[in-house]
């Protein structure tokens, strides 16, 4: 069972928009809790896989700032992986 979170339904935004016909990209949206000097902060990281036939392309994994992302955030990242993904 995979629970939706909003990061999650921005990249689905996200991919729904910029993706071509005929294009397979799965995503997983992780969270940390990274310690820094004077306490901790929640960490985001995005990790896109395309597909070229049936080998899986990994796009290097971004790391969001926490729980203020936002949309614009989010599709430049998507865009960014999509590139790196389409150029293998």
């Amino acid at each position: 069972m995979r629970l939706t979170d909003i990061v999650s339904t921005l990249v689905d935004t996200a991919l729904a928009n910029q993706l071509n016909p005929g294009e397979t990209v799965d995503h997983e949206v992780m969270m940390a809790i990274v310690s820094i000097p004077g306490g901790r902060r929640p960490e985001l990281t995005v990790q896109l896989v395309g597909y070229n036939g049936t080998t899986p392309l990994s796009a290097p994994a971004a790391i969001i700032a926490g729980p203020t992302t936002t949309q614009t955030a989010i599709d430049a990242h998507v865009a960014t992986a999509l590139t790196w993904i389409r150029a293998q």
